[in-house]
């Protein structure tokens, strides 16, 4: 029997979308038939089956009663939290349509879990760990300037008031005072687009304030690349030594991308590292196994 499950994401290309497409072909290679849905391209979604929302605004224009279960991914703090850093009354209206979170880190269900009726557990993202990853471990050292790259929405949460949230204005100008060193950025890249610019890089940046995972860190670790980044999401929660952390100012960026440069020898052997960190903890059918055992946890939900 066709098991149907429905993924409710963002825009097409957005990380939300990259993470669920990863999903997705791992749950069709196991028999799921799994409909992908945009918010934004559908004002009122009726989902078929066991449903994942990847934004948790989206529960309001669902019809919950065709959802079974109905999975809310939460990540951002940001964008659920009051000014006191308690789950705002908005969040709490709209959580209580889900049957369950799945938490993209640790950390939220450390929050969310003691205050919620409805379960909370840990569903870490996942990334392709598969085709376009393969960079080799003795891949030549690039000549010329050192090329840095950042990926994302440079304008993300302005809606919430916060300017330059991912650091890029920022990133630009500690890196203006910086020699030998080239910063290439990417936004609204195609799956293999973005392979293809991830393959010309030698370190990977993320200079966020906040963020859920982020799933650009996990991307560039996954294609074999060192990375130097704030210490926000689930980076607390990364432990490959080719993860560097930097507090969001110009003089511990300015030190950490030191310590990163010099070590400019083992930048092949960070990023394998790196890359074993995500296809043992961040792979698709990682988050496969984990849609299945909440879905099996639901009196046998899914087998529609």
């Amino acid at each position: 029997m066709i098991r149907r499950a429905t993924l409710i994401v963002d825009e097409p290309g957005w990380a939300f979308h990259r993470s669920a497409a990863v999903l997705r072909a791992a749950l069709a290679a196991r028999g799921w038939s799994v409909d992908l849905h945009f918010r934004e391209h559908e004002p009122r979604l009726s989902p078929i089956g066991p449903t994942l929302v990847y934004w948790w605004k989206d529960l309001g224009k669902l019809d919950v009663q065709s959802a079974s279960p109905l999975i809310c991914r939460v990540a951002d703090e940001e964008t659920w939290r009051d000014r006191s850093g308690a789950p705002s009354a908005e969040f709490l209206r709209l959580i209580g349509r889900a049957h369950c979170i799945a938490a993209s880190s640790r950390r939220i269900v450390d929050q969310l879990g003691p205050r919620l009726q409805i379960p909370v557990f840990w569903a870490p993202d996942c990334t392709d760990v598969g085709g376009g990853t393969d960079l080799p471990l003795d891949r030549p050292l690039s000549p010329g300037p050192v090329r840095l790259g950042w990926c994302g929405n440079p304008r993300a949460l302005e809606w919430l008031g916060l300017r330059d949230h991912k650091g890029l204005f920022r990133l630009k100008s500690w890196l203006s005072r910086i020699a030998d060193v080239e910063l290439s950025v990417a936004t609204d890249l195609g799956t293999e687009e973005l392979d293809c610019w991830f393959r010309e890089l030698d370190i990977f940046v993320c200079a966020s304030r906040n963020e859920g995972t982020p799933l650009p860190v996990i991307e560039a670790m996954a294609r074999g690349l060192p990375v130097l980044t704030t210490n926000v999401g689930v980076v607390p929660e990364l432990t490959s030594p080719g993860v560097v952390r930097f507090e969001p100012s110009h003089t511990q960026f300015e030190a950490q991308l030191g310590l990163l440069l010099a070590m400019r020898s083992q930048w092949a052997l960070l990023g394998s590292a790196n890359r074993t960190e995500i296809a043992r903890n961040r792979s698709a059918n990682r988050s496969a196994d984990d849609f299945e055992r909440t879905v099996g946890s639901f009196d046998g939900a899914g087998a529609q």
